[in-house]
């Protein structure tokens, strides 16, 4: 487990508002009738934003398609971003786009894994989707009780 990372990412979560968490994305700019309306993101995807965990490799990767690409759907457009800031400059292209995140070659739950050094059933506990509504403080303090020996993961 890389205990300074994890420290950093419960540090990033005390500065995340609750309507601008989702744990069932990594990271997506929000459009209601074609109006930029907003962000969200789960832990890892604001933790990719972080520019202290960005710089050590955990990233966000935005894939661009045409509106109406067929399935299997080709990105036009990739980008890696190191920002809210330059995340939030691509919300003029205009065109679909899905957020992954990624580190080291590995994407989704495998980046964080790695990034995190957890097996797969703790990255799942602490960043898995849930069946209700998550805020960051329930991620924060799942991970504060990890890094503290007070679970067990199995």
């Amino acid at each position: 487990m890389h205990v300074a990372r994890l420290s950093r990412l419960a540090s990033v979560l005390d500065n995340v508002h609750t309507e601008a968490f989702d744990t069932n994305t990594w990271f997506m700019l929000e459009f209601r009738n074609g109006e930029f309306c907003g962000t969200s993101g789960c832990a890892c995807g604001w933790g990719a934003l972080d520019p202290e965990l960005n710089d050590q490799g955990l990233q966000i990767l935005v894939e661009f398609y045409a509106p109406d690409s067929g399935y299997p759907a080709v990105p036009v457009k990739t980008v890696r971003v190191n920002s809210l800031a330059e995340l939030l400059d691509l919300r003029s292209v205009g065109l679909r786009s899905e957020c992954a995140l990624v580190f080291d070659g590995f994407e989704g739950m495998e980046a964080a894994m790695r990034f995190f050094d957890l097996d797969f059933n703790t990255a799942n506990w602490l960043f898995g989707t849930r069946d209700h509504v998550e805020t960051p403080a329930d991620v924060r303090l799942r991970i504060n009780e990890l890094l503290a020996g007070a679970v067990i993961i199995d």
